[in-house]
Formats: structure tokens, sequence, C-alpha cells
């Protein structure tokens, strides 16, 4: 809630989506029984499909009409 105060809506909430969301997957083998090279090819399509989501995640949110609907469902 302090992010809110301090940064604009459109700035908060894809990253803490963004957190949420890839923190998952990048801790999982630390506290978890499986390792991603436990997937097929290594673990390639879970990076390859993770690094999409996350030029995703950031290609939409830098969006004009993003910024604009944020905004204005904040007021």
């Amino acid at each position: 809630m302090t992010a809110f105060q301090r940064r604009r809506a459109t700035t908060v909430v894809p990253v803490s989506t963004t957190v949420q969301t890839f923190l998952r997957f990048f801790s999982s083998p630390f506290f978890l029984r499986e390792h991603w090279t436990s997937a097929d090819y290594g673990g390639a399509p879970i990076g390859v499909g993770l690094l999409i989501a996350l030029v995703g995640t950031v290609v939409v949110s830098r969006t004009r009409a993003v910024s604009e609907l944020s905004a204005a469902m904040s007021r």
C-alpha cells in the first residue's frame, strides 16, 4: 500500500503482479524438490515461456491505453 502512495498505479500494479507471478517460478527449486532440469529439454520451454510473459507484461503495462484506464479507475 505504501507503493500506491508514492507511485502511480500504472507503475505499481504491473510490478506487483509480476513479482507475485514470477517469484514462485524462480524460488520453487529452492523450496520444492522439483527442478527445471528435470523438465523436457532442460527446462528451456519454461524459461522461454516466462520470458515471453515478462516481456508481455512490460509491453502491455507501458501502453497509453492501459495508463489512461488505470488513471481513470484510480480517481
